[in-house]
Parts: C-alpha cells; sequence; structure tokens
C-alpha cells in the first residue's frame, strides 16, 4: 500500500512539474531551510561530491547543484534534500534517486513510530529542474521556502 503510494505520489510530481524554476541559488534556499528545519546536531554534505552522491543513489553528473542536510543523531529521521537537475532531461532521474532514498529511509525507519510517521508525512516536490524531498516535524514550513523557485 505505501509502495503503491509513493509510485502515484511521483507520478502526480513528475506530472505537474512543468513550472519553470527560478534561478535562486539552492545554496541560498538551503541556508533559510536551516532556520526553519530546527535539526538538533546537524551536518549538510554536497551532492555533487562524488562519494556523498553515491550514498543517496545519485549520479553526480546529473546534477548541477544539490545538498543533504541531516540530523547527525542516530534516534531521527529529520533530513532533507534539494537538488538541482543539471538538465530537463536529468529531472526524471534526480527524482528517481531521491525517491529511493525515501523508500530506503521508510524501511530503515519502520519500526520506529515517531520517526515512520515523520516519513509518512514527508515532502517530496518538484519545481522546474528542482527536486526536493524533506522529513521532519516542519516539512510544510520548508516545502513554502523551496516555492519561493517559482517563477512568477
Amino acid at each position: 500500500m505505501k509502495k503503491t503510494m509513493l509510485i502515484l505520489s511521483l507520478i502526480l510530481l513528475i506530472g505537474c512539474s512543468k513550472q519553470q524554476a527560478k534561478d535562486i541559488p539552492l545554496s541560498q534556499v538551503l541556508e533559510e531551510i536551516k532556520v526553519i528545519a530546527e535539526f538538533n546536531n546537524t551536518q549538510t554534505a554536497d551532492l555533487t561530491d562524488q562519494k556523498v552522491a553515491a550514498q543517496y543513489g545519485i549520479d553526480p553528473t546529473s546534477i548541477s547543484e544539490g545538498y543533504v542536510y541531516y540530523s547527525t543523531e542516530g534516534n531521527t529521521a529529520d533530513e532533507v534534500i534539494v537538488a538541482r537537475a543539471a538538465s530537463r532531461k536529468e529531472v526524471e532521474n534526480v527524482e528517481k534517486a531521491i525517491s529511493g532514498e525515501l523508500t530506503a529511509k521508510s524501511t530503515a525507519w519502520k519500526s520506529n513510530e515517531k520517526e515512520s510517521k515523520k516519513i509518512e508525512n514527508h515532502v517530496m516536490r518538484t519545481i522546474g529542474d528542482c527536486v526536493l524531498l524533506a522529513i521532519g516535524d516542519k516539512s510544510t514550513e520548508i516545502e513554502q521556502v523551496f516555492n519561493q523557485l517559482k517563477s512568477q
């Protein structure tokens, strides 16, 4: 059931991603997200780094910019991924990789009710060539910051 919902969500995201994205640097968007997210003991990783990208199933040549912001505490699933595809052709590949991370997190935390609920209430959104995955108590607020990328 969860897999079906995840696949359906991904299909809807792909179908609804006709908007263009502003050229706001994702590093700037991430700094605003950090203020809202309120994760404890955090770390930021650059997805253009080969080793980091491999951990998330992302081909670093498929993105021009990307970051993972997460809590280093072992007892929380809190995580934000923002990535800008290198081209419109790469958007679907980036979405699939990030969706794979969501599935892996869901599996890893299935026995923890609190963290499983956070994952269930995730936000995954694509605007133009930019993809967001937000897992945490403030995922809706994080999505509002990400919405700044919409062209007017």
